[in-house]
């Protein structure tokens, strides 16, 4: 293989790709990028067998051929040069030249180096490159750490005649994105891995994303980049049964206040923050007793029906409102101990379970 690239255009596509070489690979060629040239075009690819992805750029290709070499050495060297650069093989060796720098590597057999499913397009959906980004923003922190149940940590893509869902839950609280897309004539469910859900908000932008599932696995095209990834197997939990649709007390007040008041009164502990916020008045008041003190807050707004006082995880109050965009939102209070609401004028909503306040 010999060719010839911009080293900006080469350090464009290494940087969409080398976050997923193998940290520990089962096999040396894993912990490579496999850089494969035909045509008038350059074909870089990484994987971790969970995660894989694969950039394509057009090159000078004086020979075709493929290459694995060291994915975070190629990485660290293209992303200091400038110019034009240089890569030439021969057998497992390459020689990469920069104007006045030259690096020889030692690289691994292509054959080690594993096949790409490209998806069979049985089922195709094209999810518009901006909503998708914003869903998987407004949901995927809410995943699961918890290994025993596998299904929770990941993202589920849920779609439907006419609509599309994102969905992540820990047990905890719940994060849903719901948004109308045409084109889906069938039911059908997928989780995906957090990993390839934290790739794809790497990748994803204007462009719309190719959805092409098959069995055990997804390709995600956007542009001349793709996403491959396996699919986490098991049953989702039916999370429409836990979302309340009925309050009897409700509150809105700006989402901005209510952010900033949150932020402030959680300063008085070092463990897990815990506020406690009362309903009722035209306020929501806010008081944290920590190791630290003692803080309280009020945020106006307009609130109905009954007084009440409930506790929340701060962090889990906070990383919702993070991920909103409305000016205003609604908390929807369906008893101390049941299931509340966070939602705005958008498609989103968050459901959370209150803590248990101690002497109750």
């Amino acid at each position: 293989m010999d060719i010839r690239v911009e080293a900006q255009t080469f350090r464009e596509a290494l940087s969409k790709v080398y976050r997923v070489v193998s940290t520990r690979p089962v096999t040396p060629a894993l912990g490579g990028i496999l850089v494969d040239s035909s045509g008038d075009k350059v074909c870089l690819s990484a994987t971790d067998l969970e995660v894989g992805i694969t950039a394509t750029f057009r090159g000078e290709i004086l020979e075709e051929g493929q290459a694995v070499l060291p994915g975070k050495v190629l990485y660290n060297i293209v992303r200091t040069l400038k110019g034009e650069v240089r890569l030439r093989t021969e057998g497992e060796r390459a020689l990469l030249q920069c104007g006045r720098s030259r690096f020889e590597l030692s690289g691994f057999p292509p054959g080690d180096f594993p096949f790409f499913p490209q998806g069979e397009e049985s089922f195709v959906v094209l999810l518009p490159g901006e909503l998708f980004k914003e869903a998987l923003l407004r949901t995927y922190f809410a995943v699961s750490r918890d290994e025993t149940r596998p299904v929770l940590t990941g993202v589920l893509l849920a779609f439907a005649p006419g609509r599309f869902e994102v969905v992540a839950t820990d047990g905890h609280r719940l994060s849903r994105n719901v948004f109308e897309l045409s084109g889906i004539e069938k039911e059908a469910r997928y989780v995906l891995p957090q990993k390839a859900v934290v790739e794809l908000l790497r990748l994803l932008g204007r462009e719309d994303a190719r959805f092409v599932p098959q069995d055990g696995s997804v390709v995600f095209r956007i542009g001349e980049t793709m996403l491959f990834s396996t699919l986490i197997e098991g049953e989702y939990p039916n999370y429409l049964q836990v979302i309340p649709q009925s309050f009897v007390s409700r509150a809105q007040v700006s989402r901005e206040e209510l952010l900033e008041a949150l932020e402030r009164v959680a300063l008085v502990t070092s463990g897990v923050p815990v506020v406690e916020v009362s309903f009722g008045g035209g306020v929501l008041q806010l008081r944290v007793t920590g190791d630290l003190g003692v803080a309280e807050e009020e945020v106006t707004g307009e609130t109905e029906g009954d007084h009440l006082k409930v506790a929340f995880n701060v962090r889990y109050l906070l990383e919702a409102l993070r991920v909103m965009k409305d000016e205003r939102v609604e908390l929807g209070l369906s008893g101390e101990l049941s299931p509340a609401k966070v939602s705005s004028s958008s498609s989103f909503e968050y459901v959370l379970m209150p803590v248990r306040l101690q002497g109750v």
